[in-house]
């Protein structure tokens, strides 16, 4: 199965003469054999603990009782099975497997394709776009403060409906009724729908 080295220290040897020594105390947790969750793999190296440890063991049978209720979760483990042991026995056949490197494990990760999906989506989210007014210059929004005194006039009474709703188009450009983002998509319909929950917000709140 996969250890989940959480406290001690412990040395890993093997046959060659390679001795790795591992101090969880200090380095957090370290994952080893974790091939042996997807295939039959024979350990390279012999772990002995120097100290009084700390040590969890999952299995493979256990694996797959974990996920066997997650169909998009299975998908993931079961590419990213086939891609850590491809890549795994395709590098250096003096590396320890016992101990994979986390760039390994990364790559294998990243080349799955639930992975690949969501830095796709990620790819396509917009940071930021500028709003530009019929005088070609960029619009930003109002600022806490201006939002702030709106704020205090309604909790005071002394500004009705219409009254927000002139507030808000002034204060987020998006809702200008001209050339704010909704008009320039024809979104008409929205924006009524945008301020009129922000009013009926601000009526709630206010008691």
């Amino acid at each position: 199965g996969m250890c989940f080295l959480k406290v001690g220290d412990f040395v890993f040897e093997r046959e060659v003469h390679l001795t790795v020594q591992y101090h969880a105390s200090r380095g957090g947790i370290l994952y080893c054999s974790e091939l042996s969750l997807f295939c039959a793999y024979a350990h390279t190296a012999t772990l002995r603990s120097t100290t009084f440890s700390d040590v969890h063991m999952l299995t493979g049978p256990k694996l797959a009782q974990c996920i066997s209720h997650s169909p998009r979760c299975c998908k993931l483990v079961f590419q990213y099975a086939q891609n850590i042991v491809t890549n795994a026995y395709a590098g250096d056949a003096s590396v320890n497997l016992d101990l994979l490197s986390l760039s390994l494990c990364s790559n294998s990760l990243e080349s799955t394709d639930i992975v690949r999906q969501e830095q796709l989506e990620e790819a396509r989210w917009i940071e930021n776009f500028h709003i530009i007014n019929n005088a070609g210059e960029h619009v930003a929004a109002g600022d806490i403060n201006q939002i702030a005194a709106i704020w205090d006039k309604a909790l005071l009474k002394e500004i009705d409906s219409d009254g927000l709703i002139r507030a808000f188009e002034s204060l987020f450009p998006e809702l200008e009724p001209n050339w704010g983002t909704f008009e320039a998509y024809g979104a008409s319909r929205e924006r009524n729908q945008a301020l009129a929950s922000m009013v009926s917000f601000v009526w709630l709140a206010s008691g």
